[in-house]
């Protein structure tokens, strides 16, 4: 029965989108990470990317990190300009300590703005924290 299944709460995970200098593009882009600040490996973590506006959907892409080390970050994928006006959802399961993990993090449409960037103490950089 459902009841009977004890979701954990993740903690230590994070999703950030970085404006980052792209040299082959020469301009600036969004880069979104994934952040591991436990002090243990995250290990088989499975990320589903997509973006919903009222009228169109993204292609749903997929990615595997077999080990995301302790108290570091993986670089998701690039968002085009474009896609900053849609909700952008990335669902990240994974296991801890021989335990799984799962949380949707999502970027509200037109959350991601260098108006809304701040400091990121987690990884040193300016960006946008999904909730």
């Amino acid at each position: 029965m459902r009841k009977d299944i004890s979701i954990p709460e993740v903690s230590g995970v994070k999703v950030a989108a970085i404006l980052e200098n792209d040299e082959t593009l020469e301009d600036k882009v969004w880069t979104v990470y994934l952040i591991n600040q436990n002090k243990s490996d995250l290990e088989t973590v499975l990320i589903v990317s997509e973006g919903n506006s009222e009228t169109q959907k993204t292609s749903t892409l997929r990615k595997k990190i077999d080990i995301l080390p302790a108290q570091s970050i993986a670089k998701i994928e690039f968002l085009q300009d474009e896609l900053l006006a849609f909700e952008n959802k990335f669902k990240v399961s994974y296991f801890l300590n021989h335990t799984l993990y799962h949380k949707d993090f999502i970027f509200e449409a037109n959350s991601i703005s260098e108006k809304q960037a701040t400091q990121l103490q987690l990884i040193d950089k300016i960006g946008v924290l999904a909730q």
